[in-house]
């Protein structure tokens, strides 16, 4: 296998790994229902370097086949920098992932890194989420936490 068929094979291996998480993040997000407060996420200075080499790869790269696998793999990390944090009454949503109002155990803020730390009740290798936010919106954020915690713990 030549270099070039190497290189092609595993960026349509990324690319299929873009369209899957997609896919997922369809599918999670068109569940949610019902009341929605979204937050935006802080920037992420790295994402932004990544999408402008990918960018910068479509100029560089011979083959159109390559150039619409590096403009969808760039979309997708477009997308996934701009969307929002968002919170309802099935759980915290961001990046094709829901974590169930059931299952957070605890929250918690780094001011450091500007960061929402939840720890989970999932027996899987990581029960720690990190969702970037904003700074001015950590007090909205605690209040929305605390106010659909609320809402479900009189569910039960």
């Amino acid at each position: 296998m030549k270099s070039d068929e190497m290189i092609l094979a595993l960026y349509t291996i990324m690319f299929a790994f873009v369209v899957y998480m997609s896919y997922k993040t369809f599918t999670i997000r068109k569940d949610i229902k019902g009341e929605q407060i979204t937050f935006n996420q802080k920037p992420k200075i790295l994402q932004y370097i990544l999408v402008g080499l990918l960018l910068a790869m479509i100029f560089m790269v011979q083959g159109i086949y390559l150039k619409i696998i590096l403009l969808g793999i760039s979309t997708y990390f477009v997308y996934n920098s701009t969307e929002k944090i968002s919170f309802s009454e099935h759980g915290i949503y961001h990046n094709g992932r829901l974590e169930a109002w059931d299952d957070i155990k605890q929250w918690q803020f780094d001011d450091k890194k500007d960061a929402l730390i939840i720890h989970t009740s999932k027996q899987k290798p990581n029960n720690v989420r990190i969702y970037p936010t904003r700074k001015e919106d950590k007090d909205e954020i605690n209040k929305t936490i605390r106010k659909f915690k609320q809402k479900k713990n009189r569910k039960k």
